[in-house]
């Protein structure tokens, strides 16, 4: 174990499990800080991560509550997550966790042993697309839009539906059926067509692999998807871990093309996504009410979600 190298004053103690962590192949890692009470009462810690490193301090989080009680002349153990973003630039980083007496801040307050970690850089392989890498996309997108019609014209339910409204976190790993307010398990032997709603804006779904038109509010699902096909608007995509498309299209002409991840709304905030270019008024309109950011180029996990609102009929 390697001990505290500063204190001042202070009844807590902090030791590392270890002075240095090895990052596995996805620049990730998890290590243990013990934090003991030497004061012979109850105390109240909160745990604080530094590091002299500005851009190494959004890798780390403390996991659960940073601050705990200390029983008298016990120990309590953090733990404490390492994710490192591609991108990153490599080197030496460290860090370290210390701990505050809430009770008096200014004198109980111990300073942890460094930990090192190495952060190595990643390349990225780049595939060149061949000249006519437009062609089968132009001709995929043609019969996305004219699939999607013909679904919704020739879709043929004897009774309608009732309409279903509510809430759902719509997750990475999932496509989720609105209608019954559950997960399917292939989206891809589940065609059915979806309403949702995020704010004012009206979105069509098709779980088909998902695939989203988004139109503006107050239009019917028919007029997203002509407004999208008549206007020859670009369609932005957001894949979710592979096997989740939405595509986006807005009622107004001059849409650019916006691809991004989903953005965590829980628990206070999550991390942007990742956007190929910026988008007109409409499409950031979109962006906005899923909680995304245009501005930030930083990937994130695939772990994240989105919360939306829905109504499986339109207005």
């Amino acid at each position: 174990m390697v001990g505290s190298d500063e204190a001042r004053s202070s009844p807590f103690a902090v030791t590392a499990a270890a002075n240095s962590v090895r990052l596995d192949d996805k620049q990730s890692a998890v290590t243990t800080f013990t934090v003991s009470n030497a004061s012979g009462r109850t105390l109240t810690g909160r745990a604080q991560l530094r590091t002299d490193q500005p851009a190494a301090l959004p890798w780390l989080s403390v996991v659960g509550e940073p601050e705990r009680v200390f029983p008298p002349n016990e120990a309590v153990q953090y733990s404490v997550n390492i994710a490192v973003p591609p991108g990153s630039p490599a080197g030496a980083y460290s860090f370290s966790l210390d701990m505050i007496g809430v009770e008096n801040p200014d004198e109980m307050f111990s300073m942890g042993p460094p930990v090192s970690i190495e952060v190595k850089q990643v390349e990225v392989v780049k595939k060149e697309l061949p000249s006519w890498w437009w062609m089968p996309v132009a001709a995929g997108v043609v019969l996305l839009i004219g699939g999607v019609l013909a679904f919704v014209v020739l879709r043929g339910d004897d009774a309608p539906r009732e309409p279903v409204s509510g809430t759902i976190t719509l997750a990475t790993s999932s496509v989720v059926d609105l209608d019954s307010n559950s997960a399917l398990g292939d989206p891809s032997d589940s065609d059915d067509l979806q309403y949702l709603e995020a704010g004012t804006t009206h979105v069509v779904v098709g779980i088909n692999r998902a695939r989203i038109a988004a139109s503006g509010a107050g239009i019917t699902p028919e007029q997203c998807l002509e407004a999208a096909s008549n206007q020859d608007l670009d369609i932005g995509f957001v894949r979710i871990q592979g096997t989740t498309t939405i595509c986006v299209a807005t009622g107004e002409s001059g849409a650019s093309v916006v691809q991004a991840a989903l953005v965590n709304q829980g628990g206070g905030g999550g991390r942007p996504a990742t956007f190929t270019r910026s988008a007109n008024e409409g499409v950031r309109a979109l962006i906005a009410e899923l909680g995304l950011d245009p501005r930030v180029t930083t990937p994130l996990p695939t772990t994240t979600d989105v919360r939306v609102a829905y109504n499986t009929q339109p207005r």
